[in-house]
């Protein structure tokens, strides 16, 4: 048996999981849980019921966060930016990082990078003590 498999249910193709809802309620059902993945963490839908590549796209949400006006957790849109923006200058050969005929200083390029990089490390690590803890 793998290990994997013990814990994802894989839903099947002859069970929709908005089966019950109008299309207008699917519809607000799926914005309403892709919203409140970066930010709230309130579902309206059994979580088990998504595959396995919905619900790693919502953690990938989850890890990005909210805008920083909000009290979500997470990276924040505006770091995932930063770094996204820093990768494509860098891709172009620039130095420096410009976004709306602005320079991003410095400090809060490494800050970014920083915030990510401890991020997805802590993540990582959550993941790997989560996985041990149900093998054994």
């Amino acid at each position: 048996m793998n290990i994997f498999s013990r814990n994802v249910i894989t839903p099947s193709r002859q069970e929709p999981i908005f089966k019950n809802l109008s299309t207008s309620d699917a519809i607000m059902a799926v914005f309403f849980n892709t919203m409140s993945t970066r930010n709230a963490g309130y579902y309206t839908v059994d979580l088990n019921k998504f595959h396995l590549a919905s619900q790693m796209i919502q953690s990938l949400m989850m890890w990005i966060g909210s805008s920083p006006a909000s009290t979500a957790g997470g990276i924040r849109t505006t770091t995932l930016a930063i770094i996204l923006l820093t990768i494509f200058n860098i891709a172009r050969g620039r130095n420096d990082v410009f976004v709306f005929k602005r320079k991003i200083p410095n400090q809060t390029v490494r800050m970014s990078f920083i915030v990510g990089t401890l991020g997805f490390i802590l993540v990582f690590v959550s993941v790997m003590i989560i996985t041990i803890e149900n093998v054994f």
